[in-house]
């Protein structure tokens, strides 16, 4: 027999606990551990995402964190360092020769920038990017480094606007490697400033091979105000060993291609 009588604001305080725990919990788990039925269960998520504190998903629900104000560049440089040096490594792997490659802004591909500058069996590969610190560190190594211009924005430390959208158009890559700010199973990649996720849409846009989306474990299930791609459009995600098993097993479930660091 079900129990129904536990109070409701207590028993979502425990579908959440589990959640933020799990990432996705099934309607399944949380009818037997919960001991409750599958229409308390349901009214339950239908509340609790009204309130925007989870995302149903077919057959569970899953995390939903809101990223309401950009972090400071060098804060973020700094926060899981070691993770994203791990991720440029394992970027460096997937260029090869010849390879014409977009860098958006975003301090994971500062640090892509700095391995394929350390690079030497890099040969002929042509780097066109938006950021400035990617830009600053590519400048005296073997690639071709093309620059697009525009107006400087500093909270990202890239170029933006018409004139880098018109540079962009200019330009084909067979290979994109994008930071963002948000990867979410519903909402997909998202970013917090619209002029960041307009320049990163666009060279998605000009990409006739493969887009990569580099993106260190704590952009997992985070929803940022400005929309730029569905997971379905991007070919392959590369993030940390931090990223927890549970949750790269629920993307890799929904058909996201997942690269883990070892």
């Amino acid at each position: 027999m079900k129990n129904d009588k536990i109070l409701p604001f207590e028993r979502r305080n425990r579908i959440l606990n589990l959640i933020e725990q799990q990432h996705f919990v099934s309607s399944a788990t949380l009818c037997e551990l919960l001991n409750a039925s599958e229409s308390t269960i349901r009214r339950d998520l239908e509340d609790m995402e009204s309130n925007g504190l989870i995302d149903r998903v077919h057959g569970g629900a899953v995390r939903s964190k809101h990223l309401l104000q950009e972090p400071i560049y060098q804060t973020s440089l700094d926060s899981n360092f070691e993770e994203k040096v791990a991720i440029a490594n394992a970027v460096v792997q997937l260029i090869e020769p010849h390879d014409v490659i977009f860098l958006n802004h975003g301090t994971t591909n500062e640090i892509i920038a700095q391995s394929i500058a350390q690079n030497s069996s890099l040969h002929n590969v042509t780097v066109i990017t938006s950021n400035m610190n990617a830009a600053q560190v590519l400048k005296t190594s073997d690639v071709q480094l093309i620059v697009l211009g525009g107006v400087f924005r500093k909270q990202s430390h890239s170029f933006i606007g018409q004139l880098t959208i018109d540079g962009l158009k200019n330009f084909h890559a067979n290979k994109s490697f994008l930071g963002v700010d948000g990867i979410h199973i519903r909402y997909g990649c998202s970013f917090s400033a619209e002029s960041d996720a307009i320049v990163s849409k666009q060279m998605i846009a000009q990409t006739h091979g493969k887009t990569f989306i580099v993106a260190d474990h704590t952009k997992w299930g985070v929803v940022a105000p400005y929309f730029c791609s569905n997971l379905k459009a991007i070919n392959t995600f590369v993030t940390g060993k931090e990223l927890d098993t549970e949750i790269a097993k629920f993307y890799k479930e929904h058909g996201v291609s997942l690269i883990r660091t070892p």
